[in-house]
């Protein structure tokens, strides 16, 4: 999917820095190798494996620019759909992304930690430090901004007015995030498309990947709709 991205003749006035994601200034490619170098000996997940029900490690990994550790995710349609997925980059200092937030429901409600002043679409989109993106082949339309602590969003605003959101977390001790923009637009090109569908679907409850990768207290994983297939790298 290709993403188009626009820039806002304001930008300079509130320092956009240039994008990788969910993890060299965000800069890809300087990040990936030392993170891919990094995380060498740590458990990672492989990269055939599906996250999220909606694209693959490989994707994620790409936009990125690093090597992703965990993920988890649930999407439910009884009262009406809804859809969140959980990414998780390692902790060593120089990992730009710590983690990415994927979320999708069928209100109007723009709903991103940080960002208080704005609760629809065309408020987040009034703001000066937008700045627009399309979707090759979806209708609807989007915008990225900078949140505070080097933090990142994106927000997608499908065409019956349902949302998608994108939550970056940086890690503050491997300073700033560059194309911070261009990461959370290409993030959410993955999603996107196939996000209302999954979660107008059977419901999945909460599962993590690696399986034994709880990250809640007490919390027991579910069993994904489709199973996994065999780790391979």
């Amino acid at each position: 999917m290709t993403v188009a991205y626009a820039r806002s003749s304001r930008l300079s006035l509130v320092g956009f820095m240039a994008v990788s994601l969910l993890l060299s200034g965000c800069s890809a490619v300087n990040s990936i190798s030392g993170a891919r170098a990094s995380a060498s000996s740590t458990a990672a997940v492989a990269g055939n494996i599906p996250v999220c029900d909606v694209t693959s490690s490989d994707e994620v990994e790409k936009a990125t620019g690093q090597q992703i550790r965990t993920f988890s995710y649930e999407h439910d349609s009884e009262l009406e759909p809804f859809y969140v997925c959980r990414v998780s980059g390692f902790l060593e200092q120089q990992i730009k992304i710590e983690r990415v937030e994927v979320k999708f429901k069928s209100s109007t409600e723009v709903d991103v930690p940080t960002l208080y002043d704005a609760h629809t679409y065309s408020e987040v989109a009034a703001r000066q430090d937008a700045s627009p993106f399309t979707l090759d082949g979806v209708s609807g339309e989007g915008v990225t901004i900078s949140l505070d602590a080097n933090n990142w969003a994106a927000v997608w605003q499908y065409s019956d007015g349902s949302i998608l959101t994108v939550f970056i977390v940086c890690n503050e001790r491997a300073g700033e995030l560059s194309d911070g923009n261009k990461t959370a637009a290409s993030i959410a090109g993955l999603f996107v498309e196939k996000v209302p569908q999954v979660a107008s679907g059977p419901n999945q409850q909460l599962i993590f990947y690696p399986e034994d990768s709880y990250q809640l207290p007490r919390s027991e994983g579910a069993t994904p709709l489709t199973p996994w297939p065999s780790p391979s790298r």
